[in-house]
Protein backbone atom coordinates (compact mmCIF):
# COMPACT_ATOMS: atom_id res chain seq x y z
CA UNK A 1 0.00 0.00 0.00
CA UNK A 2 1.27 3.62 -1.13
CA UNK A 3 0.39 6.59 1.16
CA UNK A 4 2.53 8.54 -0.09
CA UNK A 5 4.55 11.47 1.43
CA UNK A 6 1.22 12.64 3.80
CA UNK A 7 3.26 14.23 6.21
CA UNK A 8 4.91 16.35 4.17
CA UNK A 9 1.85 17.02 2.24
CA UNK A 10 -0.50 18.32 4.76
CA UNK A 11 1.56 21.18 6.09
CA UNK A 12 2.30 22.26 2.80
CA UNK A 13 -1.72 22.52 2.24
CA UNK A 14 -2.26 24.15 5.78
CA UNK A 15 0.33 26.63 4.59
CA UNK A 16 -1.56 27.18 1.36
CA UNK A 17 -4.57 27.66 3.49
CA UNK A 18 -2.70 30.03 5.97
CA UNK A 19 -2.08 32.54 2.99
CA UNK A 20 -6.12 31.88 2.01
CA UNK A 21 -6.71 32.89 5.20
CA UNK A 22 -4.54 36.37 5.49
CA UNK A 23 -5.69 37.20 1.90
CA UNK A 24 -9.53 37.18 2.69
CA UNK A 25 -7.83 39.34 5.86
CA UNK A 26 -6.89 42.19 4.08
CA UNK A 27 -10.09 41.79 1.88
CA UNK A 28 -12.28 41.75 4.34
CA UNK A 29 -10.82 44.63 6.13
CA UNK A 30 -9.55 46.61 3.88
CA UNK A 31 -6.23 47.80 4.63
CA UNK A 32 -7.29 51.77 4.95
CA UNK A 33 -8.68 51.03 8.51
CA UNK A 34 -6.11 48.95 9.43
CA UNK A 35 -3.70 49.97 11.88
CA UNK A 36 -0.63 47.42 12.34
CA UNK A 37 -1.26 47.32 16.34
CA UNK A 38 -4.76 45.94 15.08
CA UNK A 39 -3.05 43.07 12.95
CA UNK A 40 -0.13 42.14 15.40
CA UNK A 41 -2.53 41.70 17.89
CA UNK A 42 -5.60 39.74 16.00
CA UNK A 43 -3.11 37.48 13.63
CA UNK A 44 -1.91 35.40 16.51
CA UNK A 45 -5.73 34.44 17.34
CA UNK A 46 -6.64 34.15 13.76
CA UNK A 47 -3.95 32.14 13.02
CA UNK A 48 -4.38 29.51 15.89
CA UNK A 49 -7.75 28.90 15.53
CA UNK A 50 -6.99 28.14 12.12
CA UNK A 51 -4.02 25.98 12.74
CA UNK A 52 -6.42 24.09 15.42
CA UNK A 53 -8.72 23.91 13.20
CA UNK A 54 -6.68 22.71 10.55
CA UNK A 55 -4.96 19.98 12.26
CA UNK A 56 -7.74 18.56 14.00
CA UNK A 57 -9.50 18.09 10.71
CA UNK A 58 -6.89 15.92 9.40
CA UNK A 59 -6.24 13.88 12.19
CA UNK A 60 -10.44 12.76 12.28
CA UNK A 61 -10.87 13.08 8.53
CA UNK A 62 -8.12 13.91 6.26
CA UNK A 63 -5.75 11.40 7.53
CA UNK A 64 -8.16 8.14 7.77
CA UNK A 65 -10.03 9.36 4.73
CA UNK A 66 -6.38 9.56 2.82
CA UNK A 67 -5.54 5.82 4.11
CA UNK A 68 -8.48 4.10 3.50
CA UNK A 69 -8.53 5.73 0.19
CA UNK A 70 -4.80 4.37 -0.77
CA UNK A 71 -6.03 0.88 0.88
CA UNK A 72 -9.37 0.27 -1.04
CA UNK A 73 -10.12 2.64 -3.85
CA UNK A 74 -8.61 4.89 -6.66
CA UNK A 75 -6.65 7.93 -5.60
CA UNK A 76 -8.07 10.58 -7.40
CA UNK A 77 -8.96 13.92 -6.59
CA UNK A 78 -13.01 13.44 -7.31
CA UNK A 79 -12.69 11.00 -4.33
CA UNK A 80 -10.51 13.16 -1.89
CA UNK A 81 -13.53 15.90 -2.45
CA UNK A 82 -16.21 13.87 -0.92
CA UNK A 83 -15.73 14.92 2.25
CA UNK A 84 -15.24 19.08 1.78
CA UNK A 85 -17.79 19.29 -0.92
CA UNK A 86 -20.13 16.81 1.26
CA UNK A 87 -19.32 19.68 4.21
CA UNK A 88 -20.22 22.71 1.91
CA UNK A 89 -23.46 21.70 0.60
CA UNK A 90 -24.61 20.02 4.01
CA UNK A 91 -23.64 23.87 5.21
CA UNK A 92 -25.45 25.08 2.40
CA UNK A 93 -28.51 23.57 3.34
CA UNK A 94 -28.72 24.18 6.98
CA UNK A 95 -26.53 27.25 7.59
CA UNK A 96 -26.24 30.38 5.67
CA UNK A 97 -24.26 30.85 2.36
CA UNK A 98 -21.19 32.78 3.47
CA UNK A 99 -20.09 30.22 6.42
CA UNK A 100 -19.92 27.47 3.84
CA UNK A 101 -17.66 29.85 1.47
CA UNK A 102 -15.83 30.89 4.44
CA UNK A 103 -15.49 27.24 6.10
CA UNK A 104 -15.77 25.27 3.16
CA UNK A 105 -13.56 26.57 0.48
CA UNK A 106 -10.09 26.01 2.33
CA UNK A 107 -10.90 22.62 3.44
CA UNK A 108 -11.52 22.00 -1.26
CA UNK A 109 -8.12 24.03 -1.20
CA UNK A 110 -6.23 22.12 1.46
CA UNK A 111 -7.58 18.88 -0.13
CA UNK A 112 -6.47 19.83 -3.59
CA UNK A 113 -3.01 20.72 -2.40
CA UNK A 114 -2.55 17.82 -0.55
CA UNK A 115 -3.70 15.54 -2.94
CA UNK A 116 -1.11 17.22 -5.74
CA UNK A 117 1.27 17.18 -2.88
CA UNK A 118 1.51 13.85 -1.61
CA UNK A 119 2.10 11.46 -4.63
CA UNK A 120 4.74 14.41 -6.20
CA UNK A 121 7.50 12.56 -7.10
Amino acid sequence: MLVGRWDKAILKSISWGIILLICYYFWETGLKGLSFSELVRLSPLLLGAYLTFSFVYWLIFGLPLHLALCKYSKVSYVNYLSIPVGFCLYSIIYSHFEAAILLGFPAVLQVLVFRMYVFLK
